[in-house]
């Protein structure tokens, strides 16, 4: 199964590898981002493996989550590494990919409330 995040602003989706198939780790990461301040949704699917967390942008920043996840022993592929890591530039594609996407998306969005 190959790691997805997906960035909008205020949503998260990221393929969790340890939930697909797994209903009790898709409580477990359930209750983890519950924990954090600032998240205000959550939904994991056993079936997929994906988990959808709606947060607060003001108060807690998407890679905060990952690294919680990382830090309870989800997202342990090697292809799925810290912030730290990715500073290498080989290490930590995925999740650098979808930062700049996030920050892509989040410019974009911002240039077309502007226009109106």
């Amino acid at each position: 199964m190959n790691t997805y995040i997906h960035i909008l602003e205020g949503r998260i989706r990221v393929k969790v590898p340890e939930v697909k198939g797994d209903p009790v780790n898709s409580a477990l990461v359930v209750r983890i981002m519950h924990q954090l301040q600032g998240v205000t949704q959550v939904h994991a699917n056993p079936m997929t493996g994906n988990v959808l967390v709606l947060f607060d942008a003001t108060r807690i920043r998407p890679e905060h989550l990952i690294q919680a996840l990382q830090a309870h022993g989800y997202l342990t592929r090697p292809e799925v590494t810290s912030l730290q890591s990715a500073a290498s530039p080989s290490a930590g594609r995925p999740l650098v990919e979808a930062l700049v996407n996030m920050a892509f998306e989040k410019a974009v969005w911002r240039l077309i409330v502007a226009l109106m």
